[in-house]
């Protein structure tokens, strides 16, 4: 089912994806998503022929669209950095943009290893891109951080892989073993541990124990 493999430098690491399967056969709905009439045969030129020209026009936009991507299912890609691996990500379906390089995936899961403790923070979400020029991580949609007791809820979430820093631009909330709270927006800064909210902030406070 898997029909390519890819292999891109990023920076220090290496992206990796999936390989071929060696029976030679190919599953339409993982191909490159090039339209069966698009195959210059009799039958295909007749009807491109009685299809009106607004119609043709968008059909064909659309057919060079799809001849630009690259459908991948059950995809993992790794980023290493100083020798060491930074962050694994698992997805059930990956489109892969060849024109610019991007990455679309659906049911993202990333794991961001934090050093030699050995301490792992884990992101979830419905959707995600990745832009592996930019070192760019996006995450959409009823995403979820996750790191020791620490939890971060949002919509969105970018990781800036050079600035190691993770944010939810359109706000969100925070649940750690010190406070709760919300903010409009909220940055993650990884390596330091250290959190920020702006903008209509609201925090709990866990008192001591009586």
């Amino acid at each position: 089912m898997i029909v390519a493999t890819a292999l891109a430098l990023l920076g220090a690491g290496l992206w990796f994806m999936p390989e071929r399967e060696p029976d030679g056969g190919t599953d339409p709905s993982a191909s490159t998503g090039a339209s069966p009439q698009a195959v210059g045969t009799e039958q295909g030129a007749e009807a491109s022929s009685r299809t009106p020209p607004a119609e043709a026009r968008a059909a064909s936009e659309q057919e060079d669209k799809s001849s630009l991507e690259l459908a991948l299912k059950n995809i993992n890609l790794s980023q290493g950095e100083g020798g060491f691996e930074l962050w694994r990500l698992k997805a059930q379906w990956a489109n892969m943009q060849q024109q610019d390089g991007g990455i679309f995936v659906e049911q993202p899961q990333l794991t961001y290893f934090m050093g030699e403790d050995g301490k792992e923070l884990h992101v979830r979400s419905d959707q995600g891109d990745i832009a592996q020029e930019s070192h760019i991580l996006r995450f959409f949609q009823n995403v979820r951080v996750t790191q020791d007791d620490n939890i971060l809820t949002g919509q969105i979430l970018v990781y800036n892989g050079t600035a190691k820093t993770m944010t939810f631009p359109d706000g969100g909330a925070f649940n750690t073993k010190n406070a709760d709270g919300q903010a409009n927006r909220i940055i993650w800064f990884v390596n330091e541990q250290r959190l920020e909210a702006e903008g209509n902030v609201v925090v709990f406070l866990e008192g001591p124990a009586p």
